[in-house]
């Protein structure tokens, strides 16, 4: 099997599921744990030991700092996200042989209705994706729609992988409440959001989204 390295933010801070971004981290490389591979995520922690997170690594998983990484010990570097990609540029890590670059959304090189990330925004990632078409070995996108904008973007590229959102296959039965029993209401969300002074459109189109099915569930 092989020895895997996966790679997204180098912001420091602790490594803490509590972005939606991060459990995508950690149940994307405890997948690959589980698929027999020796896993490493290299983060920009303060302090990686078992009195700095509540994370319990699996079996052929743990966590290494960032700087430092022997990029050539690893069969493969997965990137995470455009913000992946830029971290592994930043710590010397592109000329590996085999990175694999999981995108979350694809943008074009205009502004383009219907794809939320525009200006200044846009560019920026465009640009990582120019990088990512000459540097990476494999793709990963989303949807389809996603891989036919790449595809019309930097042509007769042949290695794109769509591999939709999911989730954990086996999940867990019905157990007791595990909050208070008084009547505060309670609301479960684990997932990302704009805001008004972070792409706007996309925030007004899931705010919306999440107002329909709110009415629904009501």
């Amino acid at each position: 099997m092989a020895r895997i390295v996966t790679i997204y933010d180098k912001n420091p801070q602790s490594f803490l599921p509590r972005d939606m971004s991060y459990i995508r981290w950690l149940k994307i490389s405890e997948a690959l744990a589980d698929a027999g591979h020796d896993v490493d995520i290299a983060t920009n922690e303060f302090l990686i030991n078992k009195r700095s997170s509540v994370i319990q690594m699996r079996k052929r998983l743990r966590r290494i700092p960032l700087k430092g990484v022997q990029w050539g010990e690893y069969d493969v570097v997965k990137t995470l996200f455009h913000l992946g990609f830029s971290t592994l540029e930043k710590y010397g890590g592109t000329n590996h042989p085999f990175i694999i670059s999981k995108l979350g959304s694809v943008v074009g090189p205009q502004d383009m209705q219907g794809i939320y990330f525009y200006g200044e925004r846009r560019k920026w990632l465009y640009s990582v994706q120019e990088k990512i078409n000459k540097t990476s070995k494999w793709v990963v996108v989303l949807t389809d729609p996603a891989k036919q904008l790449w595809k019309r973007c930097f042509k007769e590229r042949k290695d794109i992988l769509v591999v939709p959102g999911a989730v954990d296959q086996a999940i867990a039965l019905p157990s007791s409440d595990p909050y208070p029993q008084d009547k505060m209401i309670k609301c479960l969300y684990a997932g990302n959001i704009y805001d008004n002074d972070s792409q706007p459109e996309a925030h007004a189109v899931l705010v919306n989204k999440l107002n329909k099915l709110g009415k629904i569930l009501s």
